[in-house]
């Protein structure tokens, strides 16, 4: 999961570094999972890592199209819970439940 983090860095402005790519997964709760593959996550945490791969480059608007639908209870609700703290922070959601 950090070698796909770190890949989809690269085309951002801001490249981030191994430790900052890392506190971004630790963000949404998959921190101990960095090393892992992704065809070995389940779909909430393959959801989780699209956030996250979506965040890399501070985007002051997101466009999230059913960020939750088709995973687990427990993921949606970190999911939410990110999506409020986002919006909270000053970024503008627009996004489809």
């Amino acid at each position: 999961m950090l070698e796909n983090a770190q890949y989809w860095s690269a085309f951002s402005n801001k490249k981030l570094t191994k430790s900052a790519l890392i506190n971004h997964l630790e963000m949404i709760g998959l921190g101990y999972r960095a090393h892992d593959k992704v065809k070995t996550l389940s779909g909430g945490m393959k959801r989780k890592l699209n956030i996250v791969i979506a965040l890399l480059h501070d985007p002051e608007i997101l466009l999230m199209d059913e960020p939750t639908v088709g995973i687990d209870f427990q993921s949606k609700y970190e999911i939410n819970q990110l999506i409020k703290q986002l919006a909270q922070d000053g970024k503008t959601i627009i996004h489809d439940t």
